[in-house]
């Protein structure tokens, strides 16, 4: 009987692992073990029953074969699986599976064939168990068989197929069917990996039923784990393909970077974290490749600062696929600085920053170094070359075309000549000496020819009658056949010394004529001395040149003299003054004001000094000084009589205070019985009183009050005399302050019939003010204003607002007798009054104002 079918199981996940496969067999063996169970039981319960015991025993041969399929399925899983975890290769692999499944499947051979996709017609066989079948297999696998043959359909669909021999059979093949095996069934597990089919598994069974569906599951398990295997193998490879050729590359790229000079690191990301660096890299800076590999690459860098201004640097010129080339510095580990050449190569760029990058360095200190030095040896020279007081000029030869000297072309300048001549630079350089100087010596190309055969320098005083100078000229050669021509100006020297012949002259005839001493003196010996010199000291001309300087002072003054002159000869002083005492050749004794410099005279450095007589001087400054001397004592004498006046002062000032304290303790005694005995009778102690008492009473309190803080002002006159009294500002109302103060005054006003009128604005209240101080200063002058009014006058107080500061007008007024123009400057003034008559009339101190 031929059988054929297709068994469709729940896939599983692409990767069944072997724990999954066991736990799936393991409960097929419990179920069908159970079963096995209840058909024994069920055996000898019905032995009495000839079928049903017929029944029951084919119901156990079934179990036992499918528990013996079942268990023969996982054991070909488990090695397939122990196949797969040995495998090194997959030719190995699939060899493995096919001798398993052969085996322990028990299969008659078991093949393993790639190609299954629409534009292949065949299958091409990899791997083959069961050699005697390669006949049969090759025929039906190498294109004997049509495209739409079974066995490619069962491997394009995907699914596991048992196929029968009467669907293998194709009438071409009638005359080869001797060859066929003895097999009954076929059964293709297609190897599938996704969406495409690798191949397939074929396994050839003498079976008509060779496979039931819990060996199918199982062999579509196995048939994944192959696929999974092949693709683990594959990838493998694949590694170890990529991780050789990424070997071979490193040993390439470290044999490069080995052979470069120049230092190379590989950085990533924007900490520029050093992958890479070659051997040059770590000479370079002196640390191990282990120092600087994983580390940023800033730990090369001399300060945090310049290495920010690099990377800014480096981001506004670099892109992702440009070069960055920029010069650097760098420190050497022991501290060397080292000069860069800096290339960098952007490896892509992440953001604002790059994702990596390639750092090329080229050491070029020596370079650098060359360089600096030439530059440095450019610039003293050219500092040297302009710095220099002298005028210098480089020129060089022109010669016509039978080699003769015609000119001198002038290559530089330096600014020392432009201020010379008064020739600027750019209008020199490049001309010629003859067109820029016509009027010059005939033989001035004769001169430069004969410094450049010789070899000598040649110096010479020379006149330009164009620019009216003289001029020290200098001329050298050098070995390039240049000349250098330096000159500096001595039109004042060369005037200079025709006027000093002139002023010598001069001063003979002025040192002959003057009635100072005049001499001259080398090595303090006397080499010159004028008539006056004669004259004042008694001594001829011919005595005095024998003399030395020394031998014309004083004895007692002599070191000191000497001294000064010391100064002058170690040119500590440009010049000296001094006084000094000499006896004449009479015995008379003068004195001399003595001024003395040093100067040259016939090559020699002498002494010259100018001695005025101030004998008559002398004598009048000592007797300006006794009369001083007798001043201070007078005025000694003085002094000591102040300070007795002054003690005598201060002990009058304590007594003063004493005498204020004591008299504001007895004034305040009897006072405060008044302000006590007029508070008791307002509080009615005494009997009621009557509101005409009441008001009595109370301007009695007020004016006690007022007397007690007047008092209390006698002990301020300490204060006010040390400048230390303050005011007290706190919040007061005004129109109350006025009123108090009409009130202490009224009964004196109300004697002499006085008017009393008071304007206070209605919009003035509480004003910040002191309130004790401003009532006294109101209280004052309200009792003038009474004081010196007649009888029938009137008196009166205005406050008004001024201004838009906030500040308050008040304005004390009366009808009295004034003050005349004539007198008010003596107001404010203690103890004075305008008129002294009045204080006999009206009483009074001067004190109020």
């Amino acid at each position: 009987m031929q059988v054929t079918g297709t068994f469709s199981a729940v896939a599983p996940s692409p990767i069944i692992s072997v724990t999954s496969q066991l736990i799936f067999f393991v409960t097929v063996i419990a179920v069908t073990s159970q079963a096995y169970s209840r058909l024994q039981s069920a055996l000898v319960r019905s032995k009495q029953s000839q079928d049903e015991y017929l029944r029951s025993n084919q119901l156990l041969t079934e179990s036992s074969a499918h528990l013996a399929a079942a268990k023969r399925a996982y054991q070909v899983l488990s090695a397939c699986n122990q196949a797969m975890f040995r495998a090194q290769s997959e030719s190995e692999l699939l060899e493995q599976v096919c001798a398993v499944l052969t085996e322990i499947g028990g299969y008659q051979f078991a093949a393993v064939t790639f190609g299954a996709e629409e534009s292949e017609a065949r299958l091409r066989l990899v791997a083959l168990s069961g050699e005697a079948h390669r006949p049969y297999l090759d025929r039906i696998l190498g294109g004997a068989l049509l495209p739409e043959a079974p066995i490619l359909e069962a491997v394009r669909g995907r699914d596991l197929t048992v196929l029968g021999q009467n669907q293998l059979h194709d009438p071409r093949q009638d005359g080869a069917s001797n060859d066929a095996p003895s097999s009954h069934a076929l059964i293709i597990m297609p190897l599938v990996q996704d969406d495409s089919t690798l191949g397939s598994i074929v396994l050839g069974s003498a079976l008509d039923d060779p496979m039931t569906p819990d060996e199918a599951a199982l062999m579509t398990a196995l048939a994944d784990d192959i696929v999974y295997g092949l693709t683990a193998l594959r990838v493998d490879a694949l590694q170890q393909d990529a991780a050789e050729k990424l070997r071979a590359n490193n040993d390439l790229l470290r044999a490069t970077l080995a052979s470069i000079d120049q230092a190379v690191f590989v950085l990533d990301g924007p900490d520029r974290i050093v992958r890479i660096c070659n051997r040059a890299a770590t000479d370079m800076f002196g640390y191990a490749p282990e120092e600087l590999i994983g580390n940023p690459i800033s730990m090369i860098h001399p300060s945090e600062q310049s290495y920010e201004q690099f990377l800014r640097r480096r981001m506004e010129n670099l892109t992702a696929t440009d070069l960055f080339h920029t010069p650097y510095v760098a420190y050497h580990r022991n501290g060397k600085r080292i000069h860069l050449d800096v290339t960098v190569r952007p490896l892509g760029v992440a953001g604002s920053h790059l994702a990596g990058e390639v750092s090329v360095l080229r050491d070029v200190t020596q370079e650098f170094e060359h360089t600096e030095l030439l530059q440095r040896s450019e610039e003293r020279y050219r500092s040297l070359f302009n710095s220099m007081s002298e005028g210098v000029s480089l020129q060089e030869m022109v010669f016509d075309a039978d080699g003769t000297p015609i000119d001198l072309v002038f290559l530089d300048v330096n600014p020392a000549f432009e201020h010379v001549t008064s020739l600027r630079r750019d209008d020199v350089v490049g001309r010629s000496m003859l067109g820029l100087i016509p009027h010059h010596d005939s033989d001035i190309l004769a001169t430069y020819t004969h410094v450049a055969k010789t070899g000598e320098a040649i110096n010479r005083l020379q006149y330009l009658p164009e620019m009216a100078r003289y001029l020290d000229v200098s001329i050298f050669a050098d070995q390039s056949g240049r000349y250098v021509t330096t000159f500096h100006d001595v039109t004042g020297r060369v005037l200079a010394e025709a006027k000093l012949v002139r002023s010598e002259a001069m001063f003979r005839s002025m040192a002959e004529t003057t009635l100072a001493a005049t001499f001259m003196a080398q090595d303090a010996q006397l080499i010159y001395a004028n008539p006056a010199a004669e004259s004042l000291f008694g001594h001829s001309r011919e005595a005095l040149l024998s003399m030395s300087v020394w031998d014309l002072i004083d004895p007692a003054m002599l070191a000191e003299v000497q001294g000064e002159f010391l100064k002058l000869a170690r040119r500590e002083s440009e010049r000296i003054r001094m006084q000094f005492k000499a006896t004449t050749k009479t015995d008379e004794v003068r004195w001399f004001d003595c001024s003395a410099c040093l100067l040259e005279h016939e090559g020699d450095l002498v002494t010259l000094g100018i001695c005025f007589d101030i004998t008559a001087q002398v004598v009048a400054q000592e007797s300006l000084q006794a009369e001083r001397a007798l001043l201070a004592h007078r005025v000694n004498e003085r002094t000591a009589e102040l300070k007795r006046a002054n003690s005598e002062l201060a002990q009058s000032a304590r007594h003063k205070d004493e005498f204020l304290a004591s008299m504001s303790h007895e004034l305040r005694t009897p006072l405060n019985g008044i302000l006590g005995v007029s508070e008791a009778m307002l509080e009615e102690v005494y009997g009621p009183v009557s509101e005409l008492q009441r008001q009595r009473l109370h301007t009695i309190g007020e004016s006690g009050h007022h007397l007690l803080s007047l008092i209390n002002d006698i002990l301020d006159v300490a204060k006010v005399e040390a400048g230390k009294l303050s005011l007290e500002l706190q919040d007061v109302n005004l129109p109350e302050i006025c009123e108090a103060s009409l009130r202490l005054v009224r009964q004196s006003a109300l004697k002499k019939n006085l008017h009393i009128d008071a304007q206070i604005a209605a919009d003035i209240g509480v004003v910040r003010a002191d309130g004790r101080r401003l009532k006294q200063v109101l209280v004052n002058l309200l009792g003038n204003a009474v004081k010196f009014t007649p009888e029938g006058g009137a008196i009166g107080v205005n406050v008004t607002a001024q201004g838009e500061d906030d500040a308050i007008h008040i304005t004390v007024w009366d009808t009295g007798i004034g003050i005349a123009p004539e007198h008010q400057q003596r107001l404010f003034q203690s103890f004075v009054q305008v008129d002294s008559s009045l204080s006999r009339q009206q009483g009074g101190s001067g004190l109020g104002l």
